[in-house]
């Protein structure tokens, strides 16, 4: 049974980030310096950023570049 919407435990993440600071998937790109193609590729969960776009994204959505890969129950622990 899947209870998350499609995607990986990033993309979920970074939906969330996303919605959190209020931001459009259009306004991301334009903050790092991406397509808009690839910020929505991020999101579907069929590509991840790597580096620099990784921590430019951090940065703008005011996260730790880890906490995307952690699994909540990780995190509560």
């Amino acid at each position: 049974m899947q209870d998350e919407p499609q995607g990986t435990e990033f993309s979920r993440r970074l939906r969330e980030a996303i919605t959190d600071a209020g931001l459009t998937q259009e306004a991301v790109a334009r903050e790092i310096d991406v397509t808009l193609r690839a910020v929505q590729f991020w999101v579907a969960g069929t590509q991840e950023p790597k580096g620099r776009q990784l921590v430019a994204l951090a940065r703008v959505l005011d996260r730790d570049p880890s906490w995307f890969f952690v699994e909540p129950e990780r995190e509560a622990a």
